[in-house]
């Protein structure tokens, strides 16, 4: 089985911190684009989830992000939090309440009662783990913005599969 993500996208407002916060600091590894994962499930039919998102995508609107600060679980990533607003967690209820009639939900960080909205910005530093979080936390400020749109991703490998713009 395969586990794919849902998620946002911020807008070209929010993109921009976001890569400012990244290209700020030599400490930040980050191999993905920006993106606010809303679901990760499971299927064997990449096809299936894929003509399933195409259909789904479409219903969606963009909604407010605000980025509200760093934080990092334990020495693993460092992600910027994204305040957690009735319009976002309604968009996170549609979601997994729609895609887990038809695929497994993957990922208990993902399910309603333990999912924390946040973008990823960094992973994988080892002993520049520190260095990089201080850095980061030094440089950002509070931002924000638009979804720009919904992405389909695979997770291994990792690949965009599909992108509705809003």
């Amino acid at each position: 089985m395969m586990q794919y993500e849902v998620a946002l996208v911020p807008d070209k407002e929010g993109m921009k911190e976001l890569l400012s916060l990244i290209m700020g600091s030599y400490f930040i590894k980050h191999d993905v684009r920006p993106h606010i994962v809303i679901g990760v499930f499971e299927t064997d039919d990449e096809n299936r989830i894929a003509d399933f998102f195409d259909s789904f995508a479409p219903l969606v609107t963009p909604i407010k992000l605000v980025f509200t600060g760093i934080s990092s679980f334990g020495f693993k990533e460092i992600f910027v939090r994204v305040k957690p607003t009735e319009d976002l967690a309604k968009l996170f209820e549609k979601i997994y309440d729609t895609f887990r009639l038809h695929f497994m939900p993957a990922d208990p960080h993902f399910v309603p009662g333990g999912w924390l909205p946040h973008t990823v910005i960094g992973r994988e530093l080892g002993m520049d783990f520190f260095d990089g979080f201080m850095l980061v936390k030094q440089l950002f400020r509070e931002t924000e913005c638009s979804s720009a749109g919904l992405l389909l991703l695979r997770r291994e490998p990792y690949e965009e599969l599909s992108y509705y713009s809003f």
